[in-house]
């Protein structure tokens, strides 16, 4: 799998087949897939268990990468950051990914939901919280949204997105 990972890694960089990268991913995908069922039949610790559920959790966030900017197919790369959460459930990276491409795509409910599902597994996550105060001004509930702004400027002061933010 990790050989698969690098091959995936050399496509991406050569940049002359793109689909390339994405099938070698699928096929990565597939391998771990196979190796986690044979890992959870077997005797393999727990700690084995979750650093595989690691790896496939990254191969399905660089399929979800992959399919957000390069096929610029929006709902598979949904598909492939939720295959990944599922891997994974804490994967912060996966789980703001997810969160971003949810409000770029107006889904107002479904970035909701996901920023607070991050601010619950990490609630110092100030890329949620500003999210959801994003969420919140666009829906025109300025005190709130100022609210959230200014909680996370309290937990970091240097914050200089959320200033920008609470400024303009």
């Amino acid at each position: 799998v990790s050989t698969l990972s690098l091959l995936a890694e050399i496509h991406k960089d050569s940049r002359e087949n793109p689909e390339a990268e994405r099938d070698t991913l699928m096929l990565a995908k597939s391998v771990q897939v196979k190796v986690l069922d044979r890992m959870r039949t077997g005797l393999e610790g727990p700690e084995m268990l979750e650093k595989q559920k690691t790896v496939l959790a990254t191969i399905c966030r660089k399929l979800a990468i992959y399919q957000e900017t390069i096929a610029k197919d929006d709902e598979a790369a949904v598909q492939a950051y939720k295959e990944a959460l599922r891997a994974h459930a804490t994967t912060e990276t996966c789980m703001l990914a997810l969160c971003k491409l949810h409000y770029r795509r107006d889904d107002d409910a479904a970035c909701r939901q996901q920023c607070e599902v991050l601010c619950r597994v990490n609630k110092d996550n100030e890329d949620a919280a500003i999210l959801i105060a994003d969420l919140e001004f666009a829906q025109g509930n300025d005190e709130e949204a100022m609210s959230e702004y200014m909680k996370v400027l309290k937990r970091k002061p240097n914050n200089y997105n959320a200033l920008k933010k609470l400024i303009v």
